[in-house]
């Protein structure tokens, strides 16, 4: 370990490295050590942090936030699968950061049901980089454990943005966070106001129907022009919530992409969806894995997704490496 961080090291004053990938550091202060050498680098741009052995400790945060805050960086990403020390606090390096253009956090671990915690002060300068870096072109949030507001926080931040394609919201497992109905009011907003918004994931939140279907009317704007649609394990979703989208995407002409996985979606849920993709002409790929529709329970039979000579790819059934 101390010849690969001598080494790295060494490489922190080449002038034209531009990309860091730190994995695998087994210790904190080895973390510490190659921080501080890249923080005289000034010239990244691109930062992969991996934590597979390392717990997101303050010596660990203060590292991250240091190569941040010395560097040009405009793509950052933090992926944790420790489970000890889970808090990420970017607090002072995103607010005001001007150069910053894609953001990944997540939890590598999405079937451990505690995930990445980020501070209430990383998600408040997130919400001042969306409203005032209109660079942005993603922001990435898996296996997240948030708090009752963060996510309308974030979502009335990123409506209107002029270059944000992509935005990705993914709850802990089980956690039991109920998105509210602020929440749904906000991302419908979000997705009928935000016309350069491409790709939009939600996943396993709790919800009611009627919150989702709010969410839903944001796609009945003519200023959505959203083509990638992700709900995935939304309680409470079924078989009105798939029906009452369905008839939103008969005349949608933008999304091509809709995965709707997990959602307890039945036989007359999939035979709405079934119609809908017969008079919609952009979609080209549905995603209807691991929902409740067919013969049996979570084995799907094609005849009941979709009339067989539609030119359209379909996934059905169960796929266990979801």
């Amino acid at each position: 370990m101390r010849a690969s961080v001598a080494f790295a090291a060494a490489l922190a004053s080449h002038p034209t490295l531009t990309g860091l990938s730190l994995t695998d550091v087994d210790s904190d202060s080895g973390f510490a050590t190659l921080a501080l050498a890249f923080q005289q680098n000034k010239s990244l741009t691109t930062l992969d942090v991996v934590l597979d052995k390392l717990a997101l400790t303050t010596e660990i945060n203060d590292g991250i936030r240091c190569l941040i805050s010395t560097n040009s960086v405009e793509q950052l990403g933090v992926h944790n699968s420790n489970t000890e020390e889970r808090t990420l606090d970017l607090s002072g390096v995103l607010c005001g950061n001007e150069t910053l253009k894609g953001l990944r956090l997540q939890n590598m671990k999405p079937d451990d049901d505690s995930g990445m915690s980020l501070s209430e002060g990383t998600v408040r300068d997130l919400c001042h980089l969306l409203r005032t870096n209109q660079n942005v072109l993603e922001i990435g949030l898996g296996n997240v454990e948030f708090r009752t507001g963060e996510v309308e926080l974030i979502a009335l931040a990123a409506t209107g943005h002029t270059s944000l394609e992509c935005l990705i919201l993914v709850d802990t497992n089980n956690s039991g966070h109920e998105l509210s109905l602020f929440d749904a009011k906000a991302i419908g907003s979000m997705l009928g106001n935000t016309p350069t918004l491409k790709k939009f994931t939600l996943t396993s939140f709790d919800c009611d129907a009627d919150h989702i279907c709010i969410i839903f009317n944001g796609l009945k704007s003519k200023n959505s022009k959203l083509e990638q649609l992700t709900l995935r394990y939304m309680d409470m979703f079924g078989n009105d919530c798939a029906s009452f989208l369905a008839d939103i995407l008969e005349t949608n002409g933008t999304i091509a992409h809709l995965n709707l996985g997990g959602n307890e979606i039945g036989d007359e849920g999939a035979q709405a969806l079934a119609r809908m993709l017969q008079r919609n002409s952009t979609i080209e790929h549905v995603d209807l894995k691991r929902n409740e529709f067919g013969p049996k329970r979570n084995k799907c039979n094609r005849r009941h997704a979709a009339p067989p000579k539609l030119n359209k790819d379909i996934a059905l059934g169960w796929h266990p490496n979801w």
